[in-house]
């Protein structure tokens, strides 16, 4: 069996659910599974953690140049929460039917970390070591806030964890555009600004209503203004890109007008409802309530009520300015309600032309020649923004058959029944083989 797979499979049943509680995750098992795996071709890594179950995995293989930029392979070992039932294969033994591999993780990303760790491997057989350091590292709590591993390793081991440039996971999507297929590349990300708004009424007898100060009728107004909301479009110049590059020009025209845009938009999600839904999400500040916590008792009329909404922003924005953007939907009810921004990162993004740029392009150029590269921002987070904003260069990119496209990665992701083709992860596999001598080839013509 091809060792991709086999350590996929290993990967997946594993079972690192990560639910966001601290005894959660138990990343140290996978970290062993990649310790055995590198110590096999005579490599010896770090495990490095905060708490112990908790752990990441640090390889890092010098090279013999100090001026030579550093590249790592960053991925995570942790997977999110899967209802059995609802799936049609188990989520957790790693199933092979049709060629074809089932399991969580699959696309979110233990097929990418198998891929890293398998390419990494076959690319020091092919060069034996290369100009600057080669770093690969696999990072548990991904999939919450990153406290036990992408926080907490930038923070207290930076001098271990540092580097030039990087590439991680969400890019490498099949996009069928008007201008012809493209592959995705996560340029950027948009900010969190997780934010809890609370109200306060007058708790009485539910049986007598009239007059009562209920906090539910305050949540219901903010509900409401936030439904009516139209944040304007911000045109930074990645989302003119993203234009440009994927649609006609007169589409393109109207999303990059001020006043026709929304048009543009409805325009495009006739015939792609997902990619419109990309290009909104890169051109407004978005705010969405996840969670409401109104009473105790049906017959208790509640005296608190608490809403927490989950505000992306765009560059160029920060705290002040998405807080000002608030406010002033919220203007009418100001006055009932306190606000609370209880989680915050900023916006982050990377460098246009770069020799891993080129390097990804051109590797690409070998499978898929006549695909473009498409730079995105993207509205969720990965642990690359930890190190975008510190100055690393980070690319979110890999390889993938034609079957999974933009809108398969996004029905896939922490969804059920979630899969990835053998030919997915062997193109991987052969990406993560050839990058290396790509990028070191383009940093010396660079020079």
């Amino acid at each position: 069996m091809r060792e991709d797979v086999s350590l996929l499979q290993e990967l997946i049943r594993n079972k690192c659910v990560n639910t966001g509680d601290v005894k959660s995750g138990n990343e140290i098992i996978s970290c062993h599974t990649l310790e055995r795996f590198f110590n096999t071709y005579g490599y010896e890594g770090e495990i490095l953690h905060k708490e112990e179950s908790r752990s990441n995995y640090l390889l890092r293989v010098p090279g013999y140049d100090k001026k030579a930029p550093s590249l790592m392979f960053q991925c995570h070992l942790d997977v999110v929460p899967a209802t059995e039932e609802d799936w049609d294969l188990p989520p957790f033994e790693g199933i092979i039917q049709d060629d074809v591999l089932w399991g969580r993780g699959a696309v979110d990303m233990l097929n990418i970390t198998a891929a890293m760790a398998v390419g990494f491997v076959k690319a020091l057989k092919q060069k034996t070591s290369f100009p600057g350091d080669l770093i690969f590292l696999a990072l548990a709590d991904e999939e919450a806030s990153g406290q036990y591993g992408a926080d907490f390793l930038t923070k207290h081991h930076w001098d271990k964890v540092q580097c030039d440039y990087q590439i991680s996971e969400l890019g490498g999507f099949h996009l069928a555009t008007d201008n012809g297929p493209a592959l995705t590349l996560a340029r950027g990300e948009k900010g969190v600004m997780w934010t809890r708004i609370s109200v306060k009424g007058t708790a009485s007898h539910g049986s007598m209503p009239y007059k009562s100060d209920n906090a539910a009728y305050k949540i219901a107004k903010v509900l409401q203004l936030l439904a009516d909301q139209n944040t304007a479009p911000k045109l930074h110049d990645l989302f003119k890109d993203m234009v440009a590059q994927s649609l006609t020009s007169s589409i393109a025209a109207r999303l990059l007008n001020f006043e026709d845009h929304d048009l543009g938009l409805d325009q495009v999600f006739e015939d792609n409802p997902g990619w419109a839904k990309f290009l909104h999400s890169a051109s407004h500040l978005s705010i969405s309530p996840g969670v409401i916590r109104i009473g105790d008792k049906v017959n208790i009329v509640p005296d608190r009520g608490v809403l927490d909404l989950d505000i992306r922003i765009l560059p160029g924005e920060n705290k002040d300015s998405a807080l000002a953007e608030l406010r002033r939907i919220l203007e009418p009810c100001l006055n009932d309600i306190d606000i609370e921004v209880f989680e915050y990162f900023p916006p982050n993004l990377s460098k246009k032309d770069t020799p891993l740029k080129k390097a990804i392009t051109q590797v690409t150029s070998g499978h898929f020649p006549k695909h473009q590269i498409l730079d995105m921002l993207i509205g969720g987070v990965t642990d690359g923004r930890y190190w975008r904003n510190k100055g690393t260069c980070v690319y979110g990119f890999s390889l993938f058959d034609e079957e999974l496209t933009l809108n398969a990665y996004s029905e896939r992701l922490h969804g059920k029944n979630e899969r990835i083709s053998l030919n997915s992860l062997k193109l991987s596999t052969d990406f993560f083989t050839e990058i290396p001598s790509s990028f070191y080839r383009e940093w010396e013509l660079s020079k």
